[in-house]
């Protein structure tokens, strides 16, 4: 070779070195640690054989060669990506590659003469060791996945395949080779609990439940499903979840919702279906889907979940049940009274219909529960219910409110109202008629009836609220008419409710703005001395002036304002009772107060008394309490206790109004009486009337007879004073003797009476 072609050589030489180098630029200690690579000796070896190349060294050219393909042998050896190894026959490793040591988690160095069964996880040794013995029984080619044990971190699984090879240094060996699993079997894991969770969900829930793919097919069901649909696994699994059983499904809806809804929103929940099964009858299902993206299957699935609610749907049927209807009669209460009434309301001006409206109470049925008891009660009720029902047309309602009130709405009676007035009134009658019939309650037979009060609805405007106070005035304008009557609301009944409602207001602007008086008027003997006096309650409106007390006294009963009115008339009484008790000429004096039944009911009245009276500084002796004979209508054995009570404290008590009551002589003798009065009605006509002086001379005898005082009250006239004293009465009170009066006035006339000092 020619100079010039030498120079040329090594020109053409020297750029493959720095193509080369550009390429595969070498690395350096830094950052190999001082240890040259494979990859970096074999870098060296090619730029060395690149020169002899250009020297044209034949022998030493082919000896590079081989050590070039040696490393790169060794190159790819060290730097792949799965790990190789030998082992001997013993189980020490004689070589291994780079990605061994790093799954092994040992430096390579170390590896060499270890035993590679050290690095076997210890549940998986078992597993090595039979591999191992297959493979030197048989030198089949043998794999098996296991879990290496690293010094540091959690157990790496890899895949060993494992061949054998006999070699002149070592004999027979084993080549290993390892690649890592460990994500792979993390998804296996995910899957098969995926998997067995999704089982174990379709076959323990109690209720039925269906697995289904995107096409709404089944994948599966559980055997609840199976039991409670009567279907088998073979007409069930593949099958489209419409043709599952016949007409077990509301085919469009169920459609719309697996198909549109549930895509849109992953889930629905509560969508009912009915189904009549065989043998348990028509059951209430509700179902609840959810749609869930399962591993073993590789694809979205939907959880149908049903769920029997039968049950569930009786109790609240039961309880709206209650909500609307009286659990005693059947009928509808109050509520469902008022929804109806409203729309009875609405249907009647829209169609130019009247209707009625009639409220119904049964007259004395409270003597009839007191006497025979709740349980006879009962049954009066719910035989009034059903002669009720019998009076009406089917398109007609009647309902129990409470007690024993009952409501009839009638509707379409006609576009006049003396049409609609003529026919309420026959239904009325019809009813008057069937409660008048005999009542069999087991031993006793009842005559029943009732008060009825009738309004007239179809007129634009009108309310609920406004029909039924019409309809209460009525009911109880026919009760003072007698009972066992019916009664027509008319504009004369809204004028006095109108007038009570101001009424009720009044009072109780009067009590706070210290409006009340009050009055006393004279008590006096057979010498016409006086010796007691009675507290008269009086209302001067500011506006109205005097409001008679027969007027205000039973609104405020029925308001409850008595208690706090009575309790007021109480302080003052015994406040007067003190400020006497220090007079020589009235310290004799008793006092009498009335007492109303709905104070002597009141859980506290004997506790009031006893501390007004001991705060006031009163002598108890001198302080009567009137009773009318109402109180006694109550619970018999309660108002005897509270009487005894306040006796043993001093006070006395008088009867009031005797002889217009109901009150049997074998209860007014239990009582522990001091006085008995006789009414002013039976005074006021006691020279007239031959009956009413009969009554006033049984009185007065039974108070003789029983040790009581007798007292008149309304004596006007100097003739019925003494008729009464020849019956035997010699205590009187009543304008002869002095009218109310205030508290000046009436102390001015004891200082004028020349009998008012004791004796």
């Amino acid at each position: 070779m020619t100079s010039s072609a030498l120079h040329t050589a090594a020109l053409r030489r020297r750029a493959e070195i720095l193509a080369w180098q550009e390429q595969s630029p070498p690395r350096g200690a830094a950052e190999t640690g001082g240890i040259d690579t494979p990859s970096q000796t074999l870098y060296e070896l090619r730029v060395h054989q690149i020169e002899l190349e250009m020297q044209n060294d034949e022998l030493r050219k082919f000896q590079l060669d081989r050590e070039v393909s040696r490393y790169y042998y060794v190159d790819f050896y060290d730097l792949a990506p799965v790990g190789f190894c030998t082992v001997d026959d013993k189980g020490a490793i004689l070589q291994a590659n780079l990605a061994t040591a790093k799954l092994l988690g040992v430096p390579r160095d170390q590896l060499i003469k270890q035993a590679f069964a050290r690095f076997i996880g210890l549940e998986d040794q078992d597993s090595y060791h039979l591999m191992r013995m297959r493979l030197l029984q048989t030198q089949e080619v043998q794999s098996c996945d296991l879990r290496l044990r690293q010094n540091k971190g959690e157990p790496l699984w890899v895949s060993l395949t494992v061949s054998a090879t006999l070699t002149a240094d070592h004999g027979l060996v084993m080549r290993i080779v390892l690649s890592e699993m460990t994500e792979r079997k993390r998804i296996e894991a995910e899957v098969l609990a995926a998997k067995e969770y999704a089982q174990n969900i379709v076959e323990t829930v109690r209720e039925p439940l269906l697995v289904l793919d995107a096409g709404l097919r089944v994948l599966s069901a559980n055997q609840c499903f199976y039991s409670t649909f009567q279907v088998l696994p073979g007409n069930t699994i593949g099958n489209y979840i419409y043709d599952l059983g016949d007409k077990q499904w509301d085919i469009p809806k169920l459609r719309l919702l697996l198909e549109d809804v549930l895509p849109k929103a992953c889930v629905f929940n509560g969508y009912e279906v009915e189904h009549e099964f065989p043998g348990v009858g028509r059951r209430t299902m509700l179902l609840n889907a959810r749609e869930i993206f399962r591993l073993d299957v590789g694809s979205k699935v939907i959880l149908l979940a049903i769920e029997d609610i039968t049950e569930r749907k009786l109790v609240q049927e039961q309880i709206q049940h209650l909500a609307y209807f009286d659990p005693l009669t059947d009928l509808p209460n109050r509520r469902l009274m008022l929804d109806r009434l409203q729309q009875a309301l609405l249907a009647s001006v829209r169609h130019r219909q009247r209707g009625a409206l009639m409220l119904m109470d049964l007259d004395n049925f409270k003597t009839l529960n007191d006497t025979l008891g709740h349980s006879q009660g009962d049954l009066m009720l719910q035989e009034v219910a059903a002669r009720l029902k019998a009076c009406l047309r089917d398109g007609d309602t009647v309902a129990r409110i409470g007690g024993d009130e009952f409501i009839v709405m009638l509707e379409d009676l006609g576009e006049s109202p003396l049409q609609a007035a003529t026919q309420a009134a026959m239904v009325g009658e019809k009813i008057l008629r069937r409660l008048s019939q005999v009542v069999e309650l087991g031993n006793f037979k009842h005559s029943g009836s009732a008060s009825i009060g009738i309004t007239l609805f179809g007129e634009a405007g009108e309310t609920a609220d406004e029909l039924l106070i019409r309809v209460d005035l009525a009911m109880y304008r026919a009760k003072d008419a007698g009972r066992n009557t019916l009664c027509f609301f008319d504009q004369q009944m809204h004028t006095d409710l109108t007038t009570r409602v101001l009424l009720e207001e009044d009072l109780r602007l009067a009590l706070q703005q210290h409006q009340f008086s009050v009055y006393y008027q004279a008590q006096v003997n057979a010498r016409s001395r006086i010796t007691g006096v009675e507290a008269l309650l009086r209302w001067q409106h500011p506006t109205r002036g005097w409001v008679s007390p027969v007027e205000f006294i039973p609104k405020a009963e029925k308001s409850g304002l008595i208690l706090p009115l009575g309790l007021w008339v109480l302080q003052v009484a015994c406040e007067q009772l003190a400020l006497w008790a220090m007079r020589p000429e009235t310290a004799h004096l008793t006092l009498a107060v009335n007492v109303s039944a709905r104070q002597f009911r009141d859980s506290d009245f004997v506790s009031q008394v006893l501390e007004t009276v001991h705060s006031s500084g009163a002598n108890a002796k001198l302080l009567k309490l009137e009773l009318t004979e109402s109180v006694l209508a109550a619970n018999v054995e309660d108002v005897i206790t509270k009487m005894k009570t306040l006796k043993a404290a001093g006070i006395s008590f008088s009867l009031d109004d005797f002889g217009t009551g109901y009150s049997s002589l074998s209860l007014i003798k239990r009582l522990p009486l001091d006085y008995l009065k006789i009414d002013q009605s039976f005074v006021h006509n006691i020279l007239l009337d031959p009956d009413d002086a009969a009554i006033a001379k049984m009185v007065i005898v039974l108070a003789h007879t029983m040790g009581v005082q007798v007292i008149a009250e309304g004596v006007e006239t100097m003739e019925q004073r003494d008729l009464l004293a020849t019956l035997g009465c010699h205590n009187y009170q009543g304008y002869l003797f002095g009218r109310p009066v205030p508290i000046e006035e009436f102390e001015a006339l004891v200082t004028l009476d020349p009998g008012s000092s004791p004796g």
